[in-house]
């Protein structure tokens, strides 16, 4: 795996190809996909802090209870319905 030369020790790495075309394409494609997926439930902390500002929503009653659960919920949502797509999917 290593070669001497001139009291020097060289380790050579195989390294995989660098991706292109439909790897790239896939990628880029996947990290849509997360970030739409996962960024509403994740950043919703921020969005809460507007609207528990804004006298629209807090007019509503109960505002001060249900708007910080939207969040969570979406996130409960999405783990509890991958076990109920997962076996559609599959088959």
């Amino acid at each position: 795996m290593g070669g001497l030369g001139h009291g020097h020790l060289y380790v050579w790495i195989c390294v995989a190809p660098p991706l292109r075309g439909t790897d790239v394409s896939q990628l880029a494609s996947a990290f849509i996909v997360e970030n739409i997926t996962w960024g509403f439930p994740s950043a919703f902390g921020v969005f809460l802090d507007a609207y528990l500002k804004d006298a629209t929503y807090m007019s509503q009653p109960n505002a001060q209870m249900l708007l910080p659960l939207i969040g969570t919920l979406t996130s409960g949502i999405m783990y509890c319905s991958g076990t109920l797509l997962f076996i559609p999917l599959v088959n």
